[in-house]
């Protein structure tokens, strides 16, 4: 099976089960997540998995061609700059998360841009392919 046709499954329903539950559950999450931010290690912990998640979508999908791949390349950039942003400026990122959470329209707006890609991601990797 060819690289980009297996993350796209993956990356895929993983952004359609996430961003499901989190609409499903706004008010849970909200919690779960001020909970989890007012511990340290657990920021480091969740900046650590996005830097690795980002090192191998970097490195195992280098495609820079003008179709559905590249989007997969993104987001492993995406996750990368994640990862540091939150390993060398932690507070600065919280600031920014809690400011989007606090505006339930943008949230849901980011969610429902997450839920498409991951269909979108779906689509390709399990009926389209090429």
């Amino acid at each position: 099976m060819d690289v980009s046709i297996f993350l796209a499954r993956v990356l895929g329903l993983y952004f359609i089960i996430v961003c499901l539950a989190v609409l499903f559950r706004f008010k849970e999450i909200r919690k779960t997540f001020d909970e989890m931010v007012s511990n340290k290690a657990n920021v480091f912990f969740a900046a650590f998995l996005s830097l690795v998640i980002g090192i191998l979508l970097v490195v195992s999908h280098p495609v820079f061609v003008w179709d559905w791949r590249l989007l997969i390349t993104l987001i492993g950039y995406l996750s990368l700059l994640k990862g540091i942003c939150l390993l060398f400026f932690p507070k600065h990122m919280l600031v920014c998360k809690r400011a989007i959470m606090s505006k339930q329209h943008v949230y849901y707006t980011i969610i429902i841009i997450f839920l498409l890609i991951g269909a979108f991601l779906t689509y390709h990797g399990f009926w389209c392919g090429y």
